[in-house]
């Protein structure tokens, strides 16, 4: 049966989803869907979202073995950081202390990992990723309650670098793959195939159609639709009307804001690594603007292309002209299915958030491993009693069937590497090692199930007929939850607080900073103790 992955691009314009089929070592793009995002100013900018994702999955049917997503560029950070050491457990131990002065909130406010750039045996260079933990815990929670629930969360600029391993045709020396979507641009700098720098630019398609709808005086809907039916940049505009004229005028303002920080970032990766950006190849919703391409090539110098990561064999869709632009972020995270998540690839889905399919599958994979090396060892002990001539064809073929299970079990891993029994076997040994570890540290961290203090909070507040409270801010860490939010009385804080007093999952309910807002609702913030959380024990979620 083939193996179904999702990869799910969590837009603020739209929500895209790319669907792979793989089985034996293939695999196959079979589905691309698209579901624009609805605001209104009666509904959350969260809430809009994940009734997106929700009329998605409902509308196509979508299912799934394993789930891939990433926290968007524009609720994530990324800094390099040069080591005096490459050793993987130095580096981890290292990683957070180096971070402290960098981040915006307190380290336990924060989610934080990281990635090798670089290595020798005496230094490296890691990319570190950083978010805030209400953000992602808002965002897992969404996904979750939509039977969305990914295995993997990676950062969304950083995932972007998959696409390149597709085989897509690279220019000589660096360049910068440009994703332009609706509230921001991601900047993804490479040399080859090799990941060297990521930004993002909080610049997009948005900040044009507000432009534009300053300039011509229009609501902003009416403004996103003279974009994309009369939007345009560049030299094509001479013999247009005014309206036209005018539009492409107010389009100038943010990209003169889009290109001075490009500029910036170039200039940096060039003082840095002593390398200019040679080429771009732009991607996202955004590079649909006819002219784009040859705007951004004058005024930046340099060589522009559009990506194309479906001219491949893989592409199995019907029709794939309308999603080419749009594609790369959701196929980038489907395709991260296909060749694994190593362990110090960026994934937030670790510790206390870890999925607890991952565990499963660390235990299968050491069955698998302990299969293996129960052949291998009855192989070699077997080799050694028998004469080499009558067994030599027969060792060849039974070292074929090791090698093409061990590349099954370890899809990720080149052949190279484990074509002999030898190298099958110190591959295994690191790989169990490997997991054994993992799991470690998955089990030491997952004594705490966050969706089942959230289900237990929200089950044990008030009704809204009783106490009406917004919750701005919340931070559940080290079995405590740190909230700010509103409510309409000082009453009703009181009754907040006694009806989380009495839940068996709550203790020392404290309350801090209660005081009346500018609109006369009562603000305030909660500190609680997690006691004992409902359905905790064998719990499935996060």
């Amino acid at each position: 049966m083939p193996q179904k992955i999702l990869g799910i691009d969590q837009g603020s314009y739209s929500i895209k989803v790319a669907e792979i089929e793989r089985q034996l070592g293939a695999f196959q793009l079979v589905g691309f869907f698209e579901q624009p995002v609805v605001y209104s100013e009666s509904v959350s900018k969260e809430a809009s979202q994940a009734q997106a994702l929700q009329r998605l999955f409902e509308e196509y049917n979508l299912m799934a073995d394993q789930i891939y997503s990433a926290i968007p560029g524009q609720l994530t950070s990324h800094r390099e950081i040069d080591l005096p050491f490459s050793d993987f457990k130095k580096v981890d131990q290292t990683i957070e202390f180096e971070m402290e002065n960098y981040l915006p909130l307190p380290l336990e406010e924060m989610l934080i990992d990281y990635q090798f750039l670089h290595t020798s045996k005496t230094d490296a260079q890691v990319l570190v990723s950083y978010a805030r933990k209400s953000d992602f815990i808002t965002l897992l929670n969404m996904m979750s309650n939509t039977n969305a629930d990914p295995r993997f969360m990676g950062s969304e600029p950083v995932e972007l670098a998959n696409i390149m391993k597709l085989g897509v045709l690279q220019p000589e020396g660096a360049y910068a793959l440009v994703d332009l979507g609706h509230e921001k641009t991601n900047v993804v700098i490479f040399h080859s195939a090799k990941l060297q720098f990521v930004r993002t630019i909080m610049v997009g398609g948005k900040d044009l159609t507000q432009s534009i709808a300053d300039a011509l005086n229009i609501p902003f809907l009416e403004a996103e639709r003279m974009k994309v039916e009369m939007g345009q940049i560049g030299p094509e505009l001479e013999g247009a009307d005014t309206t036209t004229r005018n539009i492409s005028e107010a389009i100038k303002k943010p990209l003169a804001d889009l290109l001075l920080q490009l500029k910036q970032t170039f200039m940096a990766f060039q003082q840095t690594r002593s390398e200019a950006v040679q080429a771009l190849i732009l991607c996202g919703g955004t590079s649909r603007l006819p002219g784009i391409d040859h705007y951004l090539s004058s005024e930046l110098r340099k060589n522009v292309s559009f990506l194309d990561c479906l001219d491949f064999s893989f592409n199995q869709l019907s029709d794939s002209q309308w999603c080419r632009p749009i594609a790369a972020s959701a196929l980038s995270l489907a395709y991260r299915g296909v060749i694994g998540s190593g362990v110090r690839n960026i994934q937030f889905r670790r510790g206390e958030f870890a999925h607890q399919g991952e565990i499963r599958d660390l235990m299968s994979m050491v069955k698998q491993v302990g299969i293996l090396l129960g052949i291998i060892f009855t192989f070699s002990v077997g080799s050694f009693g028998l004469s080499y001539i009558s067994l030599k064809g027969r060792a060849k073929s039974q070292l074929a069937q090791i090698t093409t299970m061990a590349a099954e079990a370890l899809p990720e891993v080149p052949k190279k590497i484990i074509s002999t029994p030898n190298s099958i076997l110190s591959t295994l040994t690191a790989k169990i090692n490997e997991a054994e570890e993992k799991k470690k540290k998955i089990d030491e961290e997952t004594s705490l199930s966050v969706l089942s203090v959230l289900k237990d909070f929200s089950n044990a507040l008030p009704t809204r007929d009783t106490v009406q409270v917004e919750i701005d801010d919340m931070t559940i860490a080290a079995r405590r939850i740190r909230l700010q939010g509103k409510t309409t009385s000082f009453e009703a804080i009181d009754q907040i607080k006694m009806a989380l007093s009495k839940s068996k999952s709550f203790k020392n309910v404290s309350t801090e900073n209660v005081k009346k807002g500018a609109k006369d609702e009562i603000k305030f913030n909660l500190s609680i103790e997690v006691g004992d959380v409902t359905g905790h024990e064998g719990s499935e979620g996060t």
